[in-house]
């Protein structure tokens, strides 16, 4: 039972108790009666409050209820959207794990796709390298191929075919990339420009050329007639002035002061000065005479077969003397000072006539010539067997075989070295390759016995044992020029598709 209903039921047993205290003494008192009364309305006003109460509280009961069910509908409601709002965030779970999975696909099918594009561009670039490649050499084997048609129509007397092939041999080589110096390549260049020529101004073997400082167009020469010759060339005619004229002299060496003055060297023991017009004669007391060195301060090493001496070019006088213990071969200039070389297998650097430094020639056989290029650091030794021992700046050695007698002087120029010898020949060598291999630029007749370069190293000019001065061009550019200037009119298509084929896009050469 409920508290309100126990209360309710206790004012009722009291109002029962109290009505019949009432009644039973009404007789006795009846001030008692009045009390009973005035509590029975006390009572009766409780009563009825408690009626009040309790509907209230019925009513409060009610309205308990009714949150009580207001709130278990909205705890169910609540429970629910839990229950909607976990399937939602179940089923969010589910589409964001088939989305990342949907992204990793695409992404892998994205890689999937870019390698495949990434193999078919190294494809295409390795097919298209490998056509450039064999248009490269289907290219370069066309120019090599010209080359030697431009020859065989010069030998035949077509000069204007002569010169469309020999530029087109070169065209296709250069753009190509291939070798210019090849020897089609480069031999059609020089025979179709007809750039060589050849003068006999000496009545005696040419013992030394010389040009004159920066000039490439001026050049002395000395022969063992005791000649000594000014030569100047012009729209290529050569003309010749005598300087010396004396058959008692043997001269072998001529040198050239950057004051333009003119020293030859007889073998007899003689240097003659040729200064501002002026002859002089110095006798010195050795002979014979092998060749001239320049020295610093106006001095010039005297060199003789087993002498040497100081020669002052300003007083023209002759200020010190001395004997080695060794038969000089060769005497040149190297790394700023005279170096001689002996028949004992050494090499001597010369710094006064008092200090001479000595050490072992690397290599076997007698030393008649040598070179050194300061840019490429590259060192040869020329024998008299023929014989060229090329050293690079690692000091690895190569044994250089064209040549079959001995090799009488050498140049060079970057990776590319020009040997002169006894045997008539000039032969170049491409240093820079791995295997070197001769290639020969002049044959003659008569011995090589000297060599030098213009002052624009565009030609090479020689004297030999016949009494000739011979120039060459050796420029690649020089040589093209010239052919270019002798093609007078480009090829019909007919022409073009005869010599170089109905596959080669047509193009001027002119």
């Amino acid at each position: 039972m409920k508290r309100r209903d126990f209360f309710f039921l206790a004012v009722v047993a009291a109002l029962a108790a109290l009505s019949s205290w009432a009644l039973f003494g009404w007789q006795r008192d009846h001030g008692e009666v009045e009390d009973l009364k005035a509590q029975l309305a006390q009572l009766q006003q409780e009563v009825q409050r408690a009626k009040v109460v309790r509907s209230m509280s019925v009513q409060m009961e009610q309205i308990a209820y009714q949150q009580k069910a207001v709130s278990d509908e909205q705890r169910e409601e609540a429970q629910q959207q839990t229950r909607v709002a976990n399937e939602m965030r179940r089923r969010s779970e589910e589409e964001r794990q088939n989305a990342l999975e949907a992204e990793h696909k695409a992404q892998a099918e994205e890689r999937k796709a870019v390698n495949a594009s990434r193999l078919a561009e190294e494809r295409k670039a390795q097919a298209e390298e490998r056509k450039r490649v064999a248009d490269t050499l289907s290219y370069i084997a066309l120019g090599r191929s010209l080359g030697s048609m431009a020859s065989n129509q010069h030998e035949a007397g077509n000069r204007q075919t002569a010169a469309q092939l020999a530029y087109a041999s070169w065209l296709y080589t250069y753009r190509y990339k291939g070798d210019v110096y090849y020897p089609t390549v480069l031999l059609s260049l020089m025979q179709v420009s007809e750039d060589q020529h050849t003068w006999a101004e000496s009545s005696g073997a040419v013992g030394g050329i010389a040009f004159m400082p920066g000039s490439s167009n001026e050049l002395v020469s000395a022969s063992n007639y005791g000649e000594l010759l000014s030569h100047r060339l012009a729209d290529g005619k050569l003309s010749t002035t005598t300087l010396v004229s004396d058959k008692r002299y043997d001269f072998r060496k001529v040198l050239v002061r950057p004051d333009r003055s003119v020293y030859a060297l007889s073998r007899t023991g003689h240097i003659v000065a040729y200064k501002g017009g002026d002859v002089q004669e110095v006798k010195l007391g050795f002979n014979p005479l092998l060749t001239l060195v320049d020295m610093a301060d106006g001095q010039l090493l005297v060199v003789g077969r087993d002498s040497l001496a100081t020669f002052d070019t300003q007083r023209l006088a002759v200020t010190g003397e001395r004997r080695v213990g060794y038969r000089i071969t060769y005497a040149c200039r190297a790394d700023g000072r005279p170096m001689l070389f002996d028949d004992k297998g050494f090499m001597h650097s010369v710094h006064s006539l008092d200090r001479i430094d000595d050490r072992r020639v690397p290599v076997s056989g007698v030393v008649t010539s040598y070179a050194s290029s300061h840019n490429t650091h590259t060192e040869a030794y020329g024998t008299a067997d023929g014989t060229i021992h090329l050293f690079d700046a690692s000091g690895k050695s190569q044994r250089l075989l064209g040549h079959r007698s001995r090799i009488s002087s050498m140049l060079f120029n970057g990776n590319r070295l020009y040997s002169a010898s006894y045997d008539g020949r000039l032969n170049l060598w491409k240093t820079e390759t791995e295997k070197i291999e001769p290639l020969p630029i002049i044959e003659n007749n008569a011995w090589l016995t000297s060599i030098c370069f213009d002052g624009s190293k565009k030609y090479i000019w020689m004297g030999d044992y016949s009494g000739h001065i011979a120039m060459t061009p050796v420029s690649i550019e020089e040589m093209v020029n010239s052919v270019r200037r002798r093609i007078t009119k480009d090829m019909t298509r007919e022409e073009w598709n005869y010599y170089i084929g109905r596959d080669i896009p047509y193009e001027q050469l002119k």
